[in-house]
């Protein structure tokens, strides 16, 4: 491909532009501009640690929470030292050092990467929600097992695994359940967070070395490129469209929206969004020409199915991730990223492209509905529910949201807006706290990524910091977290960002 005709003209090309005077005038701005930002007062505050990162040291919150694990480890610890003592010797103990403890369940970063990929193919139609609660906390168990057998390579410590806005968030969750007015299924929608923070916390636990997330991002390439050849199958087997998904009569050449395993194309396009990242950031770091091959036609694959979805907001927001990629990796590509997207529009099928067009029409009926929704819930949030919201989870929402309900979204489970979801269910209180974690876990990502002096490691930045924009991005006209798999999806990427951005913090104190 490399001697291919094709290949020297588009290496002429990019050559070309790079030198061009226009792109040597837009670098010089860019330059100027980048400098004025990094000496004004928004450059540092932007690029110095927060605020709350000072004070973790001595805050009495986390010496609390870590004399309590350091209590129940030690507890627990003598415990287990002291049933190896008594069985030194025995047959017990050479069962348990040779088949247990020196097997795959032990080996949690492999343990952690089986129960993710198990997370996200299995088809929607087989699927429960309980499976992933019931994987996380045999994962969570086998977790505390590793700590209490003093496993040194395990980041338990809170002040690094825990951060402060991921604490707070936390909080205002559950005070969303204390004040629900059905207590019920608010509490089976926490079950599902719990669950969501744990998965994050030990991956962020497990991941304690470039190695380690290099191992797990094989996971994400896996769990891609099977979801997304599973889409691509469902386009060739044909799939009806749905006048439930798509306005038909705006969209008449449209074919039906692949969903692959997760039952619903809006999630099944979160979901690419979130992990096409990480596996592109995996191609860059490989040596090996298969792992570069598996991973580029993962990439590949993802981006064929997001287009199959005809999910306007993925595309959108999967846009957005990739400018930000570029943007942190080598901001002197961003010409070229520009260019080759305005040559690829003439490659688009008709129908992606009618697609497009009818992004921002009022006539187009999801848009509509979208306005009557965003429109009833903003009447919901003005007569006093701002304040401390209806409390967690569809059920607590719909049980007022149709007294304020306009136009044609008389019935609906949620806002269709992530920020919106949270300020009416758990009130200004949640609406900051997820506002503090999100905006803490892109700019952190970011810096850390501008800052690492490791290659792969600013490379798997780059993703986390592309992902959590992209996903971000999507919250603007859906509520992400409904679903709950993509709800786990989002706190893996974060979960890979606090590891990648911890790491990034030693190798920077070394």
């Amino acid at each position: 491909m490399q001697n291919s005709v094709f290949c020297r003209f588009f290496l002429w090309l990019c050559r070309s532009v790079l030198n061009s005077a226009v792109i040597r005038g837009i670098t010089f701005v860019v330059s100027v501009v980048g400098n004025v930002v990094r000496g004004s007062i928004f450059g540092r505050i932007l690029c110095r640690e927060t605020g709350t990162d000072s004070y973790q040291d001595t805050s009495v919150l986390y010496r609390g929470i870590g004399a309590v694990r350091r209590g129940i480890t030690a507890f627990f610890g003598k415990k287990y030292s002291a049933i190896r003592r008594l069985n030194r010797g025995s047959i017990n103990r050479s069962i348990y050092d040779s088949v247990i403890s020196g097997s795959f369940l032990f080996h949690l970063e492999a343990l952690l990467a089986v129960f993710v990929l198990l997370i996200f193919v299995i088809p929607h139609d087989y699927w429960n929600n309980l499976y992933a609660t019931a994987l996380v906390g045999l994962l969570a168990a086998v977790y505390f097992l590793c700590l209490i057998s003093g496993r040194s390579d395990m980041e338990a410590r809170p002040k690094d695994g825990l951060w402060f806005p991921f604490l707070f968030f936390i909080f205002t969750v559950f005070l969303g359940v204390a004040g629900s007015p059905t207590m019920g299924d608010s509490i089976r929608v926490l079950v599902f967070f719990l669950t969501a923070f744990i998965l994050c916390t030990i991956v962020r636990g497990t991941l304690s070395s470039y190695e380690k997330i290099d191992f797990f991002l094989r996971t994400v390439v896996l769990a891609l490129l099977i979801t997304g050849i599973y889409a691509v199958v469902q386009r060739v087997l044909g799939i009806e469209a749905d006048a439930s998904l798509t306005d038909l009569e705006l969209n008449a050449d449209m074919p039906g929206r692949v969903f692959g395993t997760l039952g619903n194309p809006n999630n099944f396009a979160e979901f690419l969004m979130l992990f096409i990242p990480f596996a592109f950031a995996f191609f860059l770091n490989q040596e090996k020409k298969r792992f570069k091959a598996i991973a580029i036609l993962a990439v590949a694959v993802g981006i064929l199915a997001l287009l199959l979805t005809y999910s306007r907001s993925g595309w959108l927001a999967f846009a957005l991730a990739t400018v930000v990629f570029v943007a942190l990796y080598n901001w002197r590509f961003l010409p070229v990223l520009l260019l080759v997207g305005v040559l690829c529009i003439p490659l688009l099928p008709q129908s992606i492209l009618d697609r497009i067009l009818t992004i921002g029409n009022l006539a187009d009926s999801s848009s509509s509905y979208r306005v009557d929704i965003w429109t009833g819930s903003l009447r919901m949030l003005r007569d006093g529910y701002w304040f401390a919201g209806t409390g967690l989870g569809a059920g607590a929402f719909t049980s007022v949201y149709p007294a304020y309900a306009v136009g044609t979204a008389g019935v609906a489970p949620h806002t269709h807006m992530q920020f919106m979801e949270m300020l009416a269910e758990l009130g200004i209180l949640g609406l900051f706290s997820l506002l503090w974690y999100s905006i803490s876990l892109s700019r952190r990502t970011a810096v850390a990524a501008v800052r690492t002096t490791s290659k792969k490691l600013r490379n798997v930045l780059c993703a986390a910091a592309s992902s959590m924009a992209g996903i971000t991005a999507i919250g603007f006209v859906e509520y992400t977290w409904f679903y709950p798999r993509v709800m786990l999806a989002f706190f893996i990427g974060a979960g890979i960002a606090m590891a990648a951005v911890h790491i990034a913090g030693k190798e920077q104190k070394k």
